[in-house]
């Protein structure tokens, strides 16, 4: 709103194409959630697609000479009369010998592909070599979580300030998802993650003003456990 965009709605989505139009494809490291979605520049004549940092949201897509489809799951693309179901063997290989799946771009379903976590792709539509719409598309990584090789003796005073720094890290990042228009539940499954969630949650309800939460949450939080 400060850069002169005007709001109509209250949506995220309506964010997102403000960003984009504020800062193109580098509004990727403006965001902060989890996302899956393609947009048509009709100005550049560009498609614009992009996945979130983890992989959350799914992206899947077919290519060839002269069609582009994407999906938030197979099932859909499959539905498409020119997509016939082929086996990629190699990927059935390495899910029943190592039991990896979809550790590459082209998973169980030859053909079909995965926009990777952290990766966009572009689409320039006014340049396709040859006519081929499979050579237009330019696939790159947008962001990268740098590892800590680093070893240090242990100091009481360091180890507090990164217990602090992740638990600010953890209780930020649920308050920004408690923001909901429906409720809100957590998935139980007693490991630490998850047992981290729901007792951060807890935490929270219990600093929080009468009234905050109530809508999302409730006056306690709702668990489950599937089995």
């Amino acid at each position: 709103e400060k850069r002169g965009h005007k709001f109509t709605t209250g949506t995220d989505t309506e964010v997102l194409i403000e960003a984009y139009k504020a800062f193109g494809v580098d509004c990727l490291s403006h965001f902060n959630g989890m996302f899956a979605f393609v947009i048509f520049d009709k100005t550049k004549n560009q498609i614009f697609a992009a996945r979130d940092r983890t992989g959350v949201k799914p992206f899947y897509y077919i290519k060839n000479a002269d069609t582009f489809a994407f999906a938030s799951e197979h099932k859909a693309l499959l539905s498409l009369p020119f997509v016939k179901a082929k086996m990629n063997h190699k990927a059935v290989f390495d899910f029943f010998i190592h039991g990896a799946i979809e550790a590459e771009e082209e998973g169980l379903f030859a053909n079909i592909f995965e926009l990777l976590p952290s990766h966009y792709l572009t689409i320039d539509l006014n340049h396709i070599p040859g006519d081929n719409l499979r050579k237009a598309i330019n696939i790159k990584k947008y962001y990268e979580l740098e590892p800590n090789s680093k070893f240090e003796k242990f100091d009481a005073k360091t180890f507090e300030t990164h217990r602090q720094k992740t638990h600010d890290l953890v209780q930020n990042s649920l308050k920004l998802r408690l923001r909901s228009d429906v409720s809100v539940g957590s998935c139980l499954s007693g490991g630490v993650d998850s047992s981290t969630v729901v007792c951060t949650i807890n935490n929270l309800l219990r600093q929080a003003k009468e009234g905050q939460y109530a809508e999302q949450i409730g006056s306690q939080q709702k668990v489950f456990t599937s089995c």
